[in-house]
């Protein structure tokens, strides 16, 4: 976002004005067009989606551009611009803090029926592994290349 728009008295009059607040702790929707769930507003040439524009509004400061970091919606809703919510985050995090990461999490067994519990599983990087899969899978790979892990 140009530091001369964002600004502008009128831009972010019209910003707030699609903002449907509540307390700082609950969700402050945004009450104009969406796509994919996230608030959109046009800036004229571009569009710009609505939670950034909040936290840049509220922190006074821009966001780094590029994909390394993305603006965590902490309570999970996409359409919320509560500067309250928000988090900067790498992508990598804002990917393991999501929707799948907590329907993975729930999950009692692996793909192939394996049960997830103490004596299967074995944790890596934060991520659940079955055993029985990757014994298997460690099998296969000597067996082709019978250097593998040697």
């Amino acid at each position: 976002m140009t530091a001369p728009l964002r600004n502008s008295t009128d831009f972010v009059n019209r910003f707030w004005a699609k903002v449907k607040t509540g307390t700082s702790t609950e969700c402050w929707t945004w009450g104009a067009c969406c796509i994919n769930g996230y608030g959109r507003l046009s800036t004229g040439r571009r569009s710009v989606m609505a939670h950034r524009l909040a936290y840049e509004l509220a922190t006074g400061k821009e966001l780094p551009s590029g994909r390394a970091f993305d603006l965590d919606h902490k309570c999970r809703t996409r359409n919320c611009v509560n500067p309250e919510h928000l988090e900067l985050v790498t992508h990598g995090e804002n990917i393991r803090r999501g929707i799948a990461a907590e329907l993975r999490k729930s999950r009692t067994t692996c793909l192939h029926g394996h049960p997830y519990d103490a004596e299967n599983t074995l944790t890596w990087r934060g991520i659940r592994l079955c055993k029985t899969c990757r014994a298997v899978v460690t099998k296969r790979l000597r067996k082709q290349n019978p250097g593998y892990l040697a």
